[in-house]
């Protein structure tokens, strides 16, 4: 609009803003350049209470679960195939031994299944189970999901009330590490538990297997035996951090607030029309418009900014006989808008999938080109279970082994062996779906023509 058109003693001095106040709250894990976010509490220090703050923003960082698609797919599946598969049990041992790689449940198997499950569950499982409040597999996929999300994991032990520094382990709980920080006694190698940053001393937990010595110091505080549980904690140990872990995909933080603010913006004018479309002058020779016609078109316009309510006319007549004059200023620019978004949007998601370095198929991403090879994503899997989720799984495995299956500290008699996680590569065919990969003709085809799968590829 002409500068010179404007007549500025007379424009009416109201400035607005139409739409919703109801904008997308965001727990930012990076700051303005894209570093990440460590905060006032987020730290690699200590505290002058001798508190271990955590590295990054936990609280945050779990929201983003929830918040981004393709975060959260990756965090599913990570926590699918390392521990939601259960543990080897004896009989699937036996089978490995006598045919490799077939440790998975036979089809043929399935009514034996049903009909008793514990054939197919470790010795582990069958007896933790009852020590927790669901079964002990429901307390490592909660746990799993933190140790991928947050880079640790931890399980609340408590033991039998009749002795509760050495007695048998009784009770098992998931704990959110998130809430759980670790208080340093002040000699450079010893600490506790405690939930909530600088929460009270009656909550401390002590490392497991370490009642007896923690009760003797002057931190516990004269606690009594029975008030202190024990933490079983599970670090990832890729974090730089001496004693917190740290998820890898810390890395995409950027990224998902990307993908987060482009999604925010289209939410925005799809629904409550948050940002400024245009700007509205209205101006006259003569005195501006009463606050009567304002509100008329306050309320006209603000109608327009709903679903359902887009792309109508507004008519109104000013009460004024002034020769008043209506300019609109488009400030948001033409472009591809919906173009633009969706390869920015792609972009994101493949940064989020490489820094879980999950294969992007199993985050619901189609690479073009790939559709059709299926071999790809089977060689890709094996890759997956070998380097992300193997050495995952022994981390947390030998972990249980060394505290729930050392029956001097736990008093369960339980085999440190039987805390194997089962493989996902278990569950598939490697050599028929490669087959099934290089075939010219679908797999439907090359049975109805008497093809045998397990004969591998054909020259």
């Amino acid at each position: 609009m002409p500068a010179e058109t404007l007549n500025c003693t007379s424009i009416d001095t109201r400035i607005e803003l139409f739409g919703s106040e109801g904008r997308i709250q965001k727990e930012l894990l990076t700051d303005a350049s894209g570093s990440l976010q460590p905060g006032e509490s987020y730290g690699s220090s200590l505290t002058a209470e001798g508190v271990m703050v955590h590295t990054f923003n936990k609280p945050g960082a779990r929201a983003w679960l929830k918040k981004n698609a393709t975060h959260g797919a990756c965090i599913r599946s990570k926590v699918a195939c390392s521990v939601g598969l259960g543990m080897i049990s004896d009989q699937e041992k036996e089978a490995a031994g006598a045919e490799a790689g077939q440790a998975g449940i036979d089809p043929k198997d399935i009514i034996q299944f049903i009909m008793d499950p514990d054939i197919h569950r470790s010795e582990a499982e069958k007896q933790l189970d009852a020590l927790c409040l669901i079964d002990f597999q429901d307390l490592l996929s909660r746990g799993g999901s933190d140790f991928f999300e947050l880079g640790d994991m931890a399980i609340e032990v408590r033991r039998d009330s009749n002795d509760p520094i050495n007695g048998e382990v009784k009770a098992l709980y998931y704990l959110p590490t998130d809430e759980l920080y670790a208080f340093s006694e002040g000699n450079g190698k010893d600490f506790y538990f405690n939930i909530g940053y600088g929460s009270d001393i009656d909550t401390a937990f002590c490392r497991f297997g370490d009642k007896a010595r923690f009760l003797a110091t002057e931190a516990a505080n004269n606690l009594q035996p029975e008030n202190v549980s024990e933490v079983i904690y599970i670090p990832d140990p890729l974090g730089g951090h001496p004693l917190y872990g740290e998820p890898g995909w810390l890395s995409s933080a950027p990224a998902m607030e990307t993908a987060n603010a482009a999604w925010e913006e289209k939410l925005s004018d799809y629904v409550n029309r948050c940002i400024v479309d245009f700007l509205l002058f209205i101006h006259g020779p003569g005195t501006p418009i009463g606050k009567t016609d304002w509100n008329k078109i306050r309320t006209a316009i603000s109608q327009t900014s709903e679903t359902g309510k887009k792309h109508q006319s507004v008519a109104h007549a000013f009460s004024s006989t002034a020769d008043t004059k209506i300019f609109f200023q488009q400030i948001t620019k033409d472009s591809k808008t919906d173009e633009a978004f969706q390869k920015n949007y792609e972009v994101t998601k493949m940064d989020i999938v490489t820094s879980h370095q999950v294969p992007p198929l199993l985050a619901g991403i189609q690479i073009p080109g790939k559709l059709g090879a299926n071999n790809e994503f089977v060689n890709a899997l094996m890759s997956f279970q070998a380097l992300v989720i193997g050495r995952s799984q022994r981390t947390i495995s030998r972990a249980l082994s060394r505290t729930l299956g050392d029956t001097k500290k736990s008093g369960l008699g339980i085999d440190p062996d039987s805390f194997n996680f089962r493989k996902v590569t278990d569950y598939i065919d490697i050599k028929t779906a490669d087959t099934v990969g290089r075939m010219r003709e679908s797999a439907p085809e090359a049975a109805a023509n008497g093809r045998d799968l397990s004969d591998g590829v054909k020259e």
